[in-house]
């Protein structure tokens, strides 16, 4: 079973702040198949994933992908991917904590991809094989940001 536990940006729990204690269960999201603009386990695309991940985290997110086609969709995913940041007030990070956003970019500084950072390099995210966890060090798109949440 995947069970991750959101903890203070230092990296430890203090015993007083239980209340700051959130657990992410992902084990039935993995696997789902990719579908393009998914929103459920039926089928997600990447950033149908996220917004998923982050509700369990307690986080709202907009859905800005309602007006992307498969025909403009990297350009759309570029434009609402950076939107995205700027409307949700996500920082830049160089030190990524548990769901933490993390944006891929093409050769040309396009977003192209996005996923949700875990621990130890690892990832959540969705693509062609549908939803599945990788490592950030052996993962194709070498291109990427960290942006975390305010606190």
């Amino acid at each position: 079973m995947f069970r991750f536990i959101l903890q203070h940006r230092t990296g430890f729990l203090l015993p007083e702040d239980k209340k700051m204690k959130k657990e992410l269960f992902i084990d039935d999201l993995l696997g789902s198949p990719f579908e393009f603009h998914g929103r459920n386990r039926k089928g997600f695309d990447c950033y149908g994933l996220v917004m998923e991940v982050e509700k369990r985290l307690g986080r709202c997110m907009i859905d800005f992908y309602a007006e992307y086609s498969e025909k403009n969709y990297k350009k759309c995913l570029n434009d609402n991917s950076l939107r995205f940041v700027n409307n949700m007030n996500l920082i830049k990070t160089k030190y990524p904590v548990l769901g933490d956003v993390i944006l891929f970019f093409d050769s040309k500084g396009c977003a192209v991809h996005i996923g949700v950072y875990l621990k130890r390099n690892d990832f959540i995210h969705c693509d062609g094989c549908g939803v599945r966890i990788n490592n950030l060090e052996t993962y194709f798109r070498t291109e990427k940001e960290f942006y975390t949440w305010p606190e």
